[in-house]
């Protein structure tokens, strides 16, 4: 037994009954399902990324079953779904307004009761795509200065008290730290050993 596989085959099973959806496959028929479906080399043909493939269940309704699932794009399976999903948290006019929000990512979410992941989405078309394509680009978070840069580099204050100043997320100042970003800026500032 492929141990990565069946990790798969669990992960989906405990999202699906997380979710309230009878998950009727066993191991084997849900490997045999994506052979046939997408070939020997299906494992790393199916993901939630955008050109990967899910299991997608007929009308969204129903459990999933061999006769009740069908192979699709996974950013097909989400982008007809937006509000209609009732797994939904956001509605098109609240999606609309993220979109064409102004401030870090991280200000944003908190505003509307949401998360990182969803605004970046959002704001990247991945998701609500349908929703935002007539409304232009979305303004982003502009690029810190050069001196802003420098300053949260050379911080001792903690990241997240460094984070809240500077209004970015706690993972960008860890990135500043580490050198993964603006590496341009702060090499300068780097101890030579």
């Amino acid at each position: 037994m492929n141990l990565l596989y069946y990790s798969r085959y669990i992960d989906q099973l405990k999202n699906a009954r997380g979710r309230g959806i009878p998950f009727l496959f066993t191991y084997k028929q849900w490997l045999r399902w994506w052979e046939a479906n997408l070939g020997p080399d299906w494992f790393d043909k199916r993901g939630a990324k955008h050109g990967q493939y899910v299991m997608a269940r007929y009308g969204d309704v129903g459990p999933y079953h061999p006769t009740n699932v069908y192979c699709d794009f996974s950013h097909a399976n989400c982008a007809h779904k937006g509000e209609k999903n009732g797994f939904a948290r956001l509605n098109e006019a609240t999606v609309r307004k993220i979109y064409l929000a102004h401030g870090s990512i991280t200000s944003i979410a908190k505003k509307y009761g949401t998360n990182y992941h969803t605004v970046w989405d959002i704001k990247t078309s991945r998701y609500w795509s349908h929703v935002t394509r007539d409304l232009g680009p979305a303004p982003m978070k502009k690029q810190l200065t050069e001196e802003q840069v420098i300053a949260i580099y050379q911080s001792k204050e903690h990241y997240k008290v460094v984070a809240k100043k500077f209004g970015v997320g706690r993972t960008t100042v860890h990135d500043i730290w580490s050198g993964q970003r603006y590496r341009h800026i702060t090499q300068k500032y780097r101890p030579v050993f």
